[in-house]
């Protein structure tokens, strides 16, 4: 029932053009305004999920780095859950990441 809910919630941020995918993600060393920036280029709205699938390293940096931007959540697209995805208005994430989340939900179809 929870892999439903995400694949349903999934769906509609891609059908309402709330979820992007960057082709490359960026190295930053955590610092706010390297992440700032990159978000100043992002037609973002509302509160935003990153979804970094990289390692526990990269995953860091970008927390770090979002600590001081309110609106901007980190987090992991392996155990991303239905709430997180609903409560954030756009999702970022790489192809990589988007593929860890659609093994999660291809069980159900």
């Amino acid at each position: 029932m929870k892999t439903t809910a995400l694949a349903g919630a999934l769906v509609g941020k891609v059908r309402d053009e709330e979820l992007f995918l960057l082709e490359k993600l960026p190295e930053i060393t955590g610092k706010t305004g390297e992440l700032a920036g990159m978000l100043a280029r992002l037609p973002l709205h509302g509160m935003s999920l990153f979804l970094i699938p990289h390692s526990a390293s990269v995953r860091a940096s970008y927390l770090r780095a979002s600590r001081n931007l309110p609106r901007i959540h980190v987090g992991n697209p392996a155990s991303v859950d239905v709430t997180e995805v609903l409560r954030h208005t756009t999702i970022v994430t790489t192809p990589e990441g988007l593929a860890e989340m659609e093994k999660r939900v291809e069980k159900i179809a």
